[in-house]
């Protein structure tokens, strides 16, 4: 029996993911902690969808509970894109042909709006911004739709690429172009946390939106 103290979840996610399922006596035994302490952990990892929980029967007496990781904290646990992202993106984009870059940029952004697009909605450009911004949330991204001056801004408090960002900028061109793919709008950043601003925010582009008004008229 080890003898540390279930102190945190992590705790318990480790034991899980080095063991396979155990019951909660299993985990009583491993940590030589009190049932209700190990019952609330379980709780409120299930609850946070880290936990998965099954019944299992067999044999006499009461039919017991075995306690897993859930596909959700596998893929946490494994987590390293970031590294592989960065390594990615510089092997591809690390080349002095610009032309070929530019070729591979588009390319990453019409990926990605064809793993974003089913889930924009809405024929205005601020219903599909809203849309996005749900999508965005949902992977934890702190996002906003200003709609002050007439027009709709996206603004983004967080970065999602912010590892790639650190090595090489065009990832915010790339960023630019699957906006104006998903919103249906010529985007542009109006401006960059790389500049200093403390957001970036991305609009339409005015002169494409001016150019429109004057043929409908």
């Amino acid at each position: 029996m080890a003898s540390e103290n279930a102190t945190t979840d992590a705790d318990v996610l480790n034991l899980l993911s080095d063991t396979g399922p155990l019951t909660i006596s299993d985990i009583i035994q491993h940590f030589a902690v009190t049932r209700t302490a190990v019952r609330e952990r379980l709780l409120r990892l299930m609850a946070e969808g880290l936990a998965d929980r099954e019944l299992v029967r067999g044999g006499r007496g009461r039919p017991s509970h075995r306690y897993s990781l859930s596909p959700k904290a596998r893929k946490l646990a494994g987590n390293n894109f970031a590294d592989f992202a960065v390594v990615l993106w510089q092997q591809i984009l690390g080349k002095k042909d610009s032309q070929r870059r530019q070729y591979v940029i588009r390319n990453i952004a019409s990926g990605l709006n064809d793993l974003y697009a089913d889930a924009i909605r809405g024929t205005t450009l601020k219903a599909r911004m809203e849309s996005l911004r749900e999508l965005f949330e949902k992977r934890r991204v702190r996002c906003e739709i200003d709609t002050l001056g007439g027009g709709s801004t996206f603004t983004l408090h967080d970065c999602p690429y912010l590892d790639l960002v650190d090595v090489d900028s065009t990832v915010c061109q790339m960023e630019t172009m699957l906006f104006s793919q998903l919103l249906g709008d010529e985007m542009v950043l109006s401006q960059c946390r790389l500049d200093g601003h403390a957001c970036c925010q991305f609009g339409p582009n005015q002169k494409q939106t001016n150019s429109k008004a004057q043929i409908t008229v």
